[in-house]
């Protein structure tokens, strides 16, 4: 009887590892998704915003150089 148990456990060792030498030698691939990524509404008016004015900067400089 005990003899029995320790066969059933040493084929259950043993399909363990094979189990694990599988993953090892062939995983599985990993799902690709689409990332999306979404600011907040202030952080995005805010960028705006600094762009407006480095923008409106940028051509007062201009306009200032061709006069």
């Amino acid at each position: 009887m005990i003899r029995m148990f320790l066969i059933v456990v040493a084929l259950g060792v043993l399909l363990l590892a094979g189990g694990v030498v599988y993953l090892g030698m062939f995983p599985p691939n990993p799902p690709q998704h689409a990332v999306e990524k979404t600011l907040p509404i202030d952080k995005v008016q805010t960028q705006m915003q600094g762009q407006t004015q480095t923008q409106g900067q940028t051509q007062t400089q201009t306009q200032g150089q061709t006069h």
